[in-house]
Order: structure tokens, then sequence, then C-alpha cells
């Protein structure tokens, strides 16, 4: 990975494998090399989010969903959950 390292897809696999077996700082260092790579993939995103949220890195966590609502295709799906869950947030809730 160090020779190609725009691999999303190998550092998002690893970042879930490394959450799996509880090794969160290296689970973050992989999930955000993905997430750097395709910010407008929601699978990449959640993934960095479960697992900035699982570290207590609120802040962290919602500037990653911030990110990928700027770089979102206007009609993804996700749009609408991630835009609630934001304002849910601002809201205290």
């Amino acid at each position: 990975l160090e020779e190609a390292p725009g691999l999303a897809e190998a550092h998002q696999g690893i970042a879930s494998c490394y959450e799996i077996l509880g090794q969160p700082q290296l689970a973050l260092e992989h999930a955000r090399r993905a997430f750097r790579d395709r910010p407008y993939d929601f699978y990449f995103a959640q993934t960095l989010f479960r697992i900035q949220a699982a570290a207590g890195q609120v802040a962290e966590a919602r500037q990653t969903l911030e990110v990928w609502l700027r770089a979102a295709p206007a009609d993804d799906p996700m749009r609408p959950v991630v835009v609630q869950t934001l304002q849910e947030w601002q809201a205290g809730g």
C-alpha cells in the first residue's frame, strides 16, 4: 500500500479489519486514507464516521459528514439522512 497509496478500497478493507480487531488508531489511519481518496463515497464516509464516533472523536465525525455532503452527488440517496443527522446534532439531540 505504501507504493500505491491511492488504493482506497484496500485502505477501506484494512480499516474495517483493524476495527474488528479492536485497533482503533490503525483503523482510523486507514479509514482516513480511504476517505481522503474518495470523499464522495458514502460507504467510506460512514466507516470513518463510525470509527471516529466510537473513538470519542465527535467533532471529527461531524466534520466527516460535512465533507461528505460537500463532495457527494446532489442526488445521492443518503444525503437526506446525513442532513437530518447533522441537524439533530446541532439541535442537541
